[in-house]
């Protein structure tokens, strides 16, 4: 459904019925040019009405009586279009973006904003960082490791975050394991200064 001009209130209806699909669309506005089109065929084409033109009002079979609307809906998003209920696409969606360029189910070029955003397939979670045999990487080789690759091992380069992206779940879990690791370095800091401590508390001469 289109139109030609934006200040326009209007409603819509799924009024089918035993097997025939009807959708009506009620609309109320001076000099406004509505069009219809489906590329669906078995989708029958809607009952318009808009209370200017000398119209009666639309009885549903079986439903309420259909005035033209002289005020908008408080379900009506005057932004862009409102559902109810679930909503399900079997395919992938584009915001600002092609959904065919990517295997993605949903695509968005721009800002997203959300108040919770919960990842549940987060692949491999690295406590195993504190099992006893896991190989801690040696200070002096993080240390040379970081003069020439300018990142930390085991973390994307600048370059390759560029061309990549970032996968939010992978890199959690790779910060993760820095935390896990730096909570090792610190532990193994810790016993040495311990260590230190209790040698410079000895009597001199005595070891």
């Amino acid at each position: 459904m289109r139109q030609s001009f934006a200040n326009f209130i209007a409603g819509w209806r799924d009024a089918s019925l035993q097997g025939r699909r009807y959708l009506i669309v009620w609309m109320k506005g001076g000099g406004i040019t509505y069009h219809y089109s489906s590329s669906n065929l078995s989708i029958t084409a809607p009952v318009v009405y808009d209370g200017t033109d000398g119209r009666v009002a639309y009885q549903e079979q079986n439903g309420p009586l259909h005035s033209y609307k002289t005020i908008v809906d408080s379900y009506v998003n005057t932004n862009g279009t409102t559902y109810d209920g679930d909503f399900r696409v079997n395919g992938r969606i584009g915001i600002g973006a092609n959904p065919a360029g990517s295997d993605a189910a949903l695509s968005v070029k721009g800002k997203v904003v959300a108040s919770e955003i919960k990842v549940t397939d987060l692949g491999t979670i690295p406590d195993y960082v504190f099992d006893p045999s896991y190989q801690l990487m040696d200070l002096k080789e993080v240390e040379d490791f970081t003069k020439e690759n300018r990142h930390l091992p085991g973390i994307p380069s600048e370059a390759e975050f560029k061309k990549e992206g970032m996968d939010l779940a992978t890199m959690n879990a790779k910060l993760l394991q820095k935390v896990e690791e730096l909570t090792l370095y610190t532990i193994q800091l810790n016993k040495r200064v311990a260590e230190l401590e209790r040698k410079n508390k000895r009597p001199r001469g005595k070891r």
